[in-house]
Order: structure tokens, then C-alpha cells, then sequence
């Protein structure tokens, strides 16, 4: 009887436990659909509440949104800045590829786009996987001059990297006529290869 009695409240504990934890992970996920939603309307006051609750900063959606691409998508500044002092990942891509910085750019949204550039280890050379685009090239096809400026402002930007029609972002800007663009990236292109140059020591 003891064995059976001992046997009934550890069944029952189990139970307990795993209701427990199934519930806390809704509740979990409740917070998380929150967070993505006040940001994506700026709901400043909202994200900072639900951030103290331990949401998760970078939860994503079914369509792999996170926090960070709504508010940028949206162009909510104040909460952009917010999940960034919170370390929210800039590099985060939903589903078709796309991170908060493509999105920024494809909103033409400079001060979004001086903001996430800032972030140490921003990666400026994913391609979206729909017709993979980098932030550079979708910039040019946009012709956002600033925002281009911008861009080309980090050391690392690959120039070689084409979109599915095989077109670098010089490429893009000469078909485009957009004189000053290609201009622009061909004194990126030069001080990148002066500065390599630089640190090997030797002239290619």
C-alpha cells in the first residue's frame, strides 16, 4: 500500500511539473508575441515593461521577425534604441533573409540604418535569399545616396558579392546611371584595396 500510495504522488508531482512548466512556456511565448508586437506599433513604455519581464529580446515570429526588424521596418527610433542598448542581434535574418539593417535600408530609413551600423560586428554582406541582395546593393537600387554614404563607411564591405542577376552594387549604379552612387563606390572600392595595400605590405 505504502509502495502504491508513494507511487500515486509521485505521478501526480510529475504531472504537476509538467503542467507547470507547459504553462510557464506559454506564458513565456505570450511575452515573447508581445514584445515583437509593441514593437512593431512603438510602444515604448510596453517594450521596457515587458523586457523587465524577461521576454525574450530576440524572439522571432512565424515570419522570423524579431523585435529589432519590427521597430525598424516600422521606423520606431526611440524603441530601435532601446532593444539596442538591451544587446538586442542585429544579425538576426527572418525568414527570406533579411536582417534589421536590410530592412532599414529598404525603408530608406537613414537614421535607423547610422544607428545599427554603430553595433560592433554588424554584417554588412548578407544577401537575402530572394534575390540576394546585400544592404549596399538594395541601397543603390533605391538610389538612398546617404544611405550608400553610410554603408560604405564599414571597412569590410564586400565589393565582389553579386544578386541573382550576377550584378555587383557598382554594376547596379552604372545600369542605373547613377553617376555619383558608382562614384561613390569606386573611392570605397579604391581606399579599401589602399588600405590592404597598407597592411600586407605589398603592392597584388
Amino acid at each position: 500500500m505504502k509502495k502504491s500510495k508513494n507511487l500515486k504522488k509521485i505521478c501526480l508531482f510529475f504531472v504537476v511539473s509538467v503542467s507547470m512548466i507547459a504553462t510557464m512556456g506559454l506564458k513565456s511565448q505570450d511575452l515573447n508575441q508581445d514584445l515583437i508586437r509593441a514593437a512593431a506599433v512603438g510602444a515604448l513604455d510596453q517594450v521596457k515593461t515587458l523586457l523587465q519581464k524577461k521576454a525574450a529580446i530576440n524572439a522571432q515570429d512565424e515570419y522570423g521577425y524579431t523585435p529589432l526588424i519590427e521597430a525598424t521596418y516600422e521606423n520606431k527610433i526611440e524603441v530601435l534604441k532601446e532593444l539596442l542598448r538591451h544587446g538586442s542581434n542585429v544579425n538576426i535574418k527572418d525568414k527570406h533573409g533579411r536582417t534589421a539593417l536590410f530592412w532599414a535600408v529598404n525603408q530608406g530609413n537613414l537614421e535607423a540604418v547610422t544607428l545599427l551600423m554603430k553595433i560592433p560586428g554588424i554584417q554588412v554582406n548578407i544577401q537575402e535569399n530572394r534575390e540576394g541582395l546585400t544592404p549596399l546593393m538594395r541601397a543603390v537600387y533605391l538610389r538612398h545616396k546617404e544611405i550608400v554614404k553610410e554603408l560604405l563607411k564599414d571597412p569590410y564591405v564586400d565589393f565582389t558579392l553579386k544578386d541573382d542577376e550576377f550584378d555587383t552594387a557598382l554594376d547596379v549604379a552604372l545600369r542605373s546611371t547613377e553617376k555619383e552612387i558608382a562614384s561613390l563606390i569606386r573611392k570605397a572600392k579604391a581606399r579599401q584595396s589602399r588600405q590592404r595595400v597598407k597592411f600586407s605590405g605589398k603592392k597584388d
